[in-house]
């Protein structure tokens, strides 16, 4: 039981260490979108706002599925 202990607590920070630059990656391209949606809608004149959000939240679904398609 403490060898499963210590195999659990040496290899989490490895797998943290490995996911890391991904999530980084993740926060970056969820900001990006964000910051482009919303000089999208501010050079619209803040008309369409419906179809900006339905187009936002398929940029999120992609950039959610887009560590796994690595």
């Amino acid at each position: 039981m403490s060898i499963f202990y210590f195999s659990l607590s040496f290899f989490r920070p490895c797998i943290l260490f490995h996911f890391f630059p991904y999530f980084l990656l993740l926060i970056s391209m969820i900001f990006t979108g964000a910051s482009l949606k919303i000089v999208h809608h501010v050079k619209r004149g803040g008309g369409g706002s419906s179809m900006n959000r339905l187009r936002f939240d398929h940029f999120m679904n992609f950039s959610c599925h887009f560590p796994n398609s690595l």
